[in-house]
């Protein structure tokens, strides 16, 4: 008979071994799809708990978003201010909390579904794949992924939520703790939210 941490820990293997980056010459359309593929495996996975699903998804979100580049883009000019440890430390807290906001944000299936609506070229080389979140209530969501074209293959850099740019609010958010309190702030504010995401 087939024990329910047993049965947990069997799907979680499962998942891991489907949950595998996108090839480095797959095309923009396919990163997003190969991406959304895993989220919906990791919604549909009852037993994952979130540092399962953490742990599942950080190879992917390291694969398919250009982290670093995302990290320097939400500090604009404030970058050049930080000191070369600080630097590190808001790099290395992005990221975890940028993979830890995808674990939490998809705890349970509820019948949603994503769907690719369209791909265009943007300009400086920017590819602008449009997917829709259908939800199980009827509502739709907009998620429109901007990749560019890097050394591992195409990555994402923004994520438009019904329009409103991911990027742009984290933004304004950091610059806000920065002007007000400095990097330290910042560095406690990325703390506190993984923290909280994990709870």
């Amino acid at each position: 008979m087939i024990t329910r941490p047993l049965l947990i820990i069997l799907s979680v293997v499962a998942l891991a071994s489907r949950a595998l980056p996108a090839p480095a010459d797959s095309s923009a359309r396919q990163v997003v799809e190969s991406f959304q593929a895993v989220l919906m495996d990791i919604a549909t996975t009852e037993f994952a708990s979130f540092q399962s699903r953490f742990e599942i998804l950080e190879p992917v979100v390291v694969a398919t978003h250009d982290l670093d580049y995302i990290a320097r883009l939400t500090l604009g000019r404030h970058w050049r201010t930080l000191k070369e440890g600080e630097r590190a430390e808001f790099a290395g807290r992005f990221r975890r909390l940028a993979i830890a906001s995808y674990a939490g944000r998809f705890p349970a299936f509820n019948g949603e579904r994503f769907e690719i609506a369209g791909q265009d070229s943007q300009l400086r080389g920017i590819e602008r794949v449009t997917t829709r979140l259908y939800r199980a209530d009827g509502k739709t969501i907009a998620f429109d992924y901007l990749l560019r074209k890097t050394a591992d293959g195409w990555q994402i850099v923004n994520i438009l939520v019904d329009g409103v740019s991911d990027l742009a609010l984290k933004r304004a958010e950091y610059a806000a703790v920065i002007e007000e309190s400095g990097a330290g702030a910042l560095l406690a504010r990325l703390e506190e939210q993984y923290r909280r995401l994990q709870q």
